[in-house]
């Protein structure tokens, strides 16, 4: 029972309700914030949406009212928001305005997170949903149980981690870059370096890297279209590409390229036509087409003789068989060791200018 009544025009109420419903979202709480201050939220559930374009506050509303939040102001601002009962029938919306100079530590338990450009650091981490992200100044740490990663460019070090599978986009990386994905996609514009790149299903685009590269696809292919330094890649079942384009002669260039360690793989590998280099190419079944002459070695092996079905004494050559054969050469006198290895797939190694 209401302590009053208002007793308006049943036309009146309803243009009072109509015109508030109208209303642009606002933003009901509010937390001055420094400049280098910090942002942080630990959310049962919601969708964080942060609005960067802030001057010198926190501005903050959540859609839900099952969702209780305690505030605390100060250099760090802290919102931490609660379940008010068993269960939360719909994920809520944070909207929140922030300036973006400011660092921002952001967890959700359940829900997607989407933030503008910021000029700081960046950790941002969801029990499930996906994670859109700007352009980031700082460090940036980015993990999602399940869901998809997208981010514009990180002027610092970059680490991104899916458990349970999801597609990851990334724009120019200005540090090193560590990610991880159990099944998914992953592409990398301009990186300075990438640490660790693994997805356990899906293909792998590093559009250029500037420094080494480390990568592994379990089951997929890895494509680095230029690659400024060493590379370490392996696929488990897929192919490799690989177009070495240093910026100088001078340095670290080794390259070791497994492919189909468990399947099939085929490995394409460009060359500069004045790198040093000590080739060695082996296939377990498979042809090598070089653009330089490459000499064969002893194969070593067994012969993969098995016995022909439903028949006795006569045997036949498995296509399967851990016969394998390498061939070696050199380019401008050897240097950089370039190993490569196929299982049932071809080799090509081609000359570039």
């Amino acid at each position: 029972m209401s302590f009053y009544q208002c007793n308006l025009p049943k036309s009146a109420a309803s243009a009072i309700v109509l015109s508030f419903l109208l209303l642009p979202p606002a933003l009901f709480a509010r937390c001055p914030i420094a400049t280098n201050g910090t942002l942080e939220i630990d959310a049962a559930a919601g969708n964080l949406i942060i609005d960067t374009s802030g001057k010198d506050a926190v501005e903050w509303d959540v859609s839900n009212k099952q969702i209780d939040v305690k505030e605390t102001c100060g250099h760090t601002v802290k919102l931490v928001g609660i379940a008010s009962g068993p269960t939360i029938k719909t994920i809520p919306e944070w909207h929140i305005k922030v300036p973006r100079t400011i660092t921002l530590d952001l967890v959700t338990r359940a829900g997607s997170i989407t933030i503008g450009n910021s000029d700081s650091k960046v950790n941002a981490r969801t029990g499930g949903g996906d994670l859109s992200v700007g352009d980031v100044g700082g460090e940036t740490l980015l993990m999602s149980q399940a869901g998809n990663v997208k981010a514009g460019n990180i002027g610092s070090n970059v680490e991104i981690r899916i458990s349970y599978g999801g597609n990851m986009f990334l724009g120019d990386v200005g540090g090193d870059v560590n990610v991880w994905t159990s099944a998914g996609d992953i592409t990398i514009g301009t990186a300075r370096k990438i640490t660790n790149a693994f997805t356990g299903g899906g293909n792998m685009l590093v559009r250029k890297v500037i420094g080494p590269f480390s990568g592994k696809n379990e089951a997929g292919s890895i494509r680095i279209q230029e690659a400024g330094s060493s590379v370490d890649a392996s696929t488990g079942s897929g192919s490799i590409y690989v177009k070495l384009v240093p910026d100088k002669q001078t340095g670290d260039f080794h390259v070791n390229l497994r492919a189909g360690t468990t399947g099939t793989g085929d490995i394409t590998l460009f060359l500069p036509t004045g790198m040093k280099a000590d080739v060695q190419a082996t296939t377990q079944g498979g042809q090598v087409y070089s653009d330089f002459a490459l000499s064969p070695q002893i194969a070593r092996g067994s012969s993969g003789l098995v016995p022909v079905p439903n028949t006795t004494g006569q045997s036949y050559v498995s296509p399967y068989s851990s016969f394998s054969s390498t061939q070696t050469g050199q380019r401008n006198g050897g240097g950089n060791p370039v190993r490569l290895h196929t299982t049932l797939g071809k080799i090509e190694i081609k000359l570039f200018n």
